[in-house]
């Protein structure tokens, strides 16, 4: 396996900071059920991993207004078990509960799903359908952009090297209460 070196920012603004300084050289872990795999057969080769496991701003499922914010470390498993999502969003819940096994249900983030942009990631569906808008952030400037216009081809999307995403949302609907 590669070296690299381990850094667990303590905070959302350290992760950003970082990223902008290393760029392409810098990769997040959070669930790790696809990071790690692709480093081990060599599909990635950071330089650095930044473990955000513990940022807690990053972290959970709430509503404003008519809007239904997911952070990106919400597991699939936490999204399973939400009130809010199960009230909101039961299509969401249909699909996390076809997500693999509950051991990577409880390691796996909606984020990292994302992220890969795989065309088998199980939570791109759902949202897609949701119409649900991705929250980006670097240390240069926020942004928004719909899932749909985030996945540019399989394993590809817009985001930059020193960027994040901080947020998925989507708004509430009779769809989402019908599943």
């Amino acid at each position: 396996m590669n070296q690299f070196k381990y850094i667990s920012p303590e905070n959302k603004e350290k992760t950003l900071k970082i990223l902008e300084e290393e760029g392409v050289n810098a990769c997040i872990v959070a669930g790790s059920t696809n990071v790690l795999p692709d480093i081990k057969v060599k599909k990635l080769s950071p330089k650095i991993l930044l473990d955000i496991t513990a940022i807690e701003e990053l972290r959970g499922i709430d509503k404003k207004k008519d809007e239904i914010c997911i952070r990106p470390l919400t597991t699939i498993a936490e999204l399973i078990n939400s009130e809010l999502i199960l009230k909101e969003g039961k299509i969401l819940i249909q699909a996390a509960e076809q997500f693999a096994d509950p051991l990577v249900r409880n390691n796996a983030t909606i984020g990292g799903n994302l992220i890969t942009a795989s065309p088998g990631a199980d939570m791109a569906v759902p949202l897609l359908t949701l119409d649900a808008l991705i929250k980006i952030e670097s240390v240069r400037q926020k942004r928004e952009v719909k899932l749909k216009d985030f996945f540019l081809e399989p394993g590809k999307t817009v985001l930059q090297d020193d960027e994040m995403i901080v947020g998925i949302e989507f708004e509430q609907s009779d769809i989402n209460k019908n599943g």
